[in-house]
């Protein structure tokens, strides 16, 4: 049983047949472990044969960790395609006049790139915070999202 409101639920197609849930992210590599167990608890949580593509902003993210997290996200999930996990590399110079809280990092910004990064085709994203630990499957919000907004978050 989930908490969802009721409007949710009304989004009943067979998991095949519905647009894939598009993910957008940012960490650098202070975070990669926690984007790691928030990509992983998307995945476990979200409907099987639902297809997921995970769009990264991803700064100074070692290879190795790359390649760590991505054994990790098939390792919990068999039935991800590996090329539906997408590393972006924004440049965040154009981000460097904003005001940033002492207690951030300049890549919190980073979605504000999201139009400029994406792939012109995307019409909606769900950006989560990489150090979220998702606990259902997040597809019904996901189709519940209305057109009025191209990116929503949590």
């Amino acid at each position: 049983m989930n908490n969802y409101p009721s409007h949710v639920e009304e989004h009943k197609m067979a998991p095949a047949e519905q647009e894939p849930v598009r993910i957008l992210c940012a960490a650098n590599a202070a975070y990669a472990a926690p984007l790691c167990v928030m990509l992983v608890s998307l995945l476990v949580n979200c409907a099987k044969g639902r297809k997921i593509e995970i769009y990264v902003l991803a700064t100074n993210i070692p290879d190795v960790d790359r390649r760590k997290i991505e054994s990790s996200v098939c390792q919990n999930r068999p039935d991800f395609e590996l090329g539906s996990l997408h590393w972006l590399s924004p440049d965040l110079s154009v981000l460097q006049e904003l005001h940033i809280a002492d207690w951030a990092q300049l890549e919190v910004y980073a979605r504000l790139l999201a139009p400029w990064v994406l792939p012109k085709d995307i019409d909606k994203v769900f950006y989560l915070d990489s150090d979220m630990v998702i606990l259902s499957d997040i597809s019904p919000l996901y189709d519940s999202m209305d057109d009025d907004s191209a990116v929503h978050a949590v």
